[in-house]
């Protein structure tokens, strides 16, 4: 290192230290990387944190384990995904990879380990989401009615699924106490989730907002006690494989495409059974402000953003229906102006009101006036007649 360098160098140190940072030349982002797993694992929920371990272990630290984290550059993370994408590797998982790092990096700059995070903003795109398309209500209830012909506790599973709008791992995880059969309600206290594609592991739900209880129509209501009475049960997990342990996600899913593709039916994702849920209720009219409270999306933003091709007829319909309440009630306006110009005033006595309407007539004005007939007629009422006895 010549003389320049150096004092570059401690001129850097002196500026970091100054601004709070505490940099070390020494550590390398995979020395970085294992200590903010360390750190972050008792705040994720334990998929999140199966994924990032996995990501980190087995392509980051391969990868750029070597490079020291206060050398880490925006170049070397964009080297690295193009180096992932020309060997084929799919946009999807890619992007999940790829969040990892500034999760970590953003950690880096809040404890003042960095003065930036150089994974962002994102070096690739997130990929397109797929456009949601999935059964109509004519579709599902032929699922439902070949499900209950032929697997009646895939029918009674796909029932609560359809009819609330749980996620998969919040229904294989629903147990029977979290079930208010009396006020035919439901609570979501846990999610089933797989760890690592082989551990099954009970966590809390996706987020925070996800925690909450959800009415249960009578639909749903039927086939929670069907499932209590084919079990036997009164605890445990309404959805359980007969001896009671937890059902695997993926044979669920195996399970709901196989029914599907016997019921003749176009393929779809079980998550899709919940975004068929969103789609009935938005185009029944339910308000996308009640929709997001029952499907329990953190921001009314992200019910928005996934059916905008619901909510944009929806919201031409409200703005019609203003336009014509507007219009009506400005007709209403006019016709009460125009009866009140009609009217004499409320203080004018009759004989000027009727010399006033004989002017008009004159004047060829009959038909344009009204007079309002006095609340207190002037005659009197004639005495009865005597009969001869005078009685």
């Amino acid at each position: 290192m010549t003389r320049g360098e150096a004092e570059t160098a401690l001129t850097q140190m002196r500026d970091n230290l100054a601004a709070g940072l505490r940099p070390d030349p020494t550590e390398t982002l995979a020395a970085y990387l294992l200590d903010w797993l360390q750190d972050v694992a008792p705040r994720l929920r334990r998929a999140t944190l199966a994924s990032y371990r996995a990501y980190t272990l087995n392509d980051l630290i391969p990868a750029l384990g070597a490079i020291p984290l206060d050398n880490l550059t925006r170049t070397h993370i964009t080297s690295f995904a193009e180096t992932q994408q020309s060997s084929g590797r799919g946009s999807v998982t890619l992007h999940r990879c790829l969040r990892t790092l500034p999760s970590a990096l953003s950690h880096a700059v809040r404890t003042g380990r960095l003065p930036h995070n150089p994974a962002l903003p994102a070096v690739i795109p997130a990929p397109t989401a797929a456009p949601v398309d999935p059964w109509n209500a004519t579709e599902a209830a032929a699922f439902l009615a070949h499900a209950r012909r032929t697997t009646p506790y895939l029918y009674d599973r796909c029932t609560v699924l359809v009819t609330t709008g749980l996620r998969r791992g919040e229904a294989l995880g629903l147990a029977f106490k979290d079930i208010d059969f009396a006020a035919r309600r439901l609570f979501v206290r846990r999610s089933l989730t797989t760890i690592d594609n082989n551990h099954l592991a009970l966590g809390a739900p996706k987020t925070a907002a996800s925690a909450s209880w959800i009415p249960l129509s009578s639909r749903a209501l039927a086939a929670l006690r069907r499932r209590q009475r084919a079990t036997g049960r009164t605890m445990g997990l309404a959805f359980a494989q007969p001896a009671g342990a937890p059902p695997r996600p993926q044979q669920v899913l195996n399970d709901f495409r196989a029914a599907a593709r016997k019921a003749g039916l176009r393929p779809i994702a079980l998550k899709d059974l919940r975004h068929g849920t969103a789609t009935l209720m938005i185009t029944a009219g339910i308000p996308v402000v009640l929709v997001s409270k029952l499907l329990r999306h953190t921001q009314l933003a992200t019910t928005a953003d996934l059916y905008t091709h619901l909510t944009d007829p929806a919201a031409a319909r409200a703005a019609r229906t203003l336009d014509t309440a507007l219009t009506r009630a400005t007709r209403t306006l006019r016709w009460r102006r125009f009866m009140d110009r009609l009217r004499p005033p409320r203080d004018l006595h009759p004989s000027q009101g009727a010399a006033l309407t004989s002017q008009n007539t004159e004047r060829g004005m009959g038909s344009e006036l009204t007079v309002r007939p006095s609340p207190h007629p002037s005659h009197k009422k004639p005495p009865p007649r005597k009969r001869g006895d005078g009685l």
